[in-house]
């Protein structure tokens, strides 16, 4: 429920709100980038998974995605492209968004997708039964995506067979429309599709980039991964226009430019059209980030590289309630038994703590963070949050959630406190307690 906030996450949080400012027009850090806790962690979700109007972006780009998740339509002379195609039981937004446009989803030829992650996948399959569209990903991301549909996980949507098979340097001319391929590596170990091609405003042409995978929701392994691809696509400038999976991962957040597109004059600068000086920038900003993250994750390596050979068991003690450390706030108090620092426990492997919540509080939203966590009502009612359903909870009850479950407790409809015991702990053998499974 706490979390310590190392130096370079306060250093990155004044650099992201430096060039925040000045360069994205916007006050403060990139508004997906976690500036209070460790880059282990993720954000709650900015939006939701509901669908929003679609709107047009260019004259041959169009946004038919959700709130929280991407999704591109790219009409060209021979039939329509999507990038990306969100959920398995959320793709039936994106095609009420395409037939709201004035477009038929059955004119779709190709969907090109971002990642193996089920966020932008999953719904292709049913795109693909509706119009006969071939299915595009890298190789690596054919693999994620198969893996993933076999685990029988929920929002997997219809089963894909491997089909159209996109590497790095490869393009697809689709009638008046070229799309060039890079695989960009490190939001993934492997693959993360990257598509380039040409957005039309008028009489003006404008490179787009639309990154493969942004977000750094993963662990320390990928994270030269991540900085060489970066490094690359800044190489491989200059850029005009980035259009990110996620509508708040740009370098500027795609619904904002909605607004500003609907009181657009003629003739005035487009909103979505940065240039090259500060998409470069922008790329300069994730490549700092990344960098912090491998010094903060390298500086832990010495102490964790053999977790299990090195680190002592928890020693046997007794800890008095008077011994616990007191805090709070308006919402109520926590008592920390153990937390990092306490020398009878492995560093950062173990948090125990009582927290009590006075009527109508919380102490944060469902989240989701690499730890699991028990938490066992003492006193008085609440709800617990467990990935979108809520559940009434009372005394003697004991709530449980994995590795990465977005979760939560509130006594958000109670006039009584809440009192509950919290236990979270890191598993152990591993640094890092893996990654969030999409996004």
């Amino acid at each position: 429920m706490t979390c310590l906030i190392p130096l370079r996450c306060l250093r990155w949080s004044a650099l992201t709100a430096l060039l925040g400012a000045s360069l994205f027009g916007q006050a403060g850090p990139l508004p997906w980038t976690d500036t209070t806790s460790p880059w282990l962690h993720s954000l709650p979700r900015p939006g939701n998974e509901t669908r929003r109007e679609p709107f047009r972006i260019f004259d041959n780009v169009y946004y038919v995605g959700l709130n929280w998740v991407s999704a591109f339509l790219v009409p060209t002379s021979e039939g329509l492209v999507l990038l990306d195609a969100t959920y398995g039981d959320t793709v039936d937004q994106v095609l009420t968004n395409i037939r709201e446009l004035g477009f038929d989803p059955a004119d779709i030829t190709h969907i090109i997708v971002s990642h193996g992650h089920r966020d932008h996948y999953a719904g292709a399959g049913a795109v693909q039964a509706l119009s006969g569209a071939r299915i595009a990903m890298s190789a690596a991301d054919w693999d994620t995506a198969l893996a993933e549909q076999a685990s029988g996980r929920e929002r997997n949507g219809l089963p894909l067979q491997r089909d159209l098979v996109l590497g790095d340097g490869d393009s697809l001319t689709i009638g008046d429309t070229t799309f060039d391929f890079l695989e960009s590596p490190g939001h993934l170990a492997a693959g993360c599709l990257t598509t380039i091609f040409t957005a039309r405003d008028g009489g003006r042409r404008y490179r787009v980039l639309a990154p493969g995978g942004l977000g750094f929701n993963f662990g320390p392994a990928n994270t030269p991964t991540y900085i060489a691809t970066y490094e690359r696509l800044r190489e491989l400038g200059p850029w005009d226009v980035v259009l990110a999976n996620h509508p708040h991962m740009g370098a500027r957040d795609l619904l904002t430019v909605e607004a500003e597109l609907r009181d657009r004059q003629p003739g005035a600068p487009h909103p979505a059209v940065l240039g090259p000086a500060k998409i470069d920038a922008y790329l300069q900003v994730l490549l700092i980030s990344a960098r912090d993250k491998l010094e903060w994750e390298q500086s832990l390596a010495p102490a964790t590289a053999n977790l299990s050979a090195t680190v002592a068991p928890l020693a046997s003690v007794i800890l008095a309630r008077a011994e616990a450390r007191l805090a709070g706030g308006d919402w109520g108090t926590i008592r920390l038994y153990t937390e990092d620092g306490t020398p009878t426990v492995d560093e950062s492997s173990l948090l125990t703590a009582e927290l009590e919540f006075k009527p109508g509080q919380q102490l944060q939203p469902p989240h989701q963070h690499a730890e699991e966590e028990l938490q066992y009502v003492i006193a008085g009612v609440g709800t617990w949050f467990l990935n979108g359903v809520e559940t009434p909870i009372q005394p003697g009850d004991l709530m449980y959630a994995k590795p990465w479950d977005w979760h939560g407790i509130s006594n958000v409809n109670s006039d009584t406190q809440l009192r509950f015991l919290v236990v979270k702990w890191r598993v152990r053998d591993s640094a890092v307690a893996g990654t969030p499974p999409e996004d």
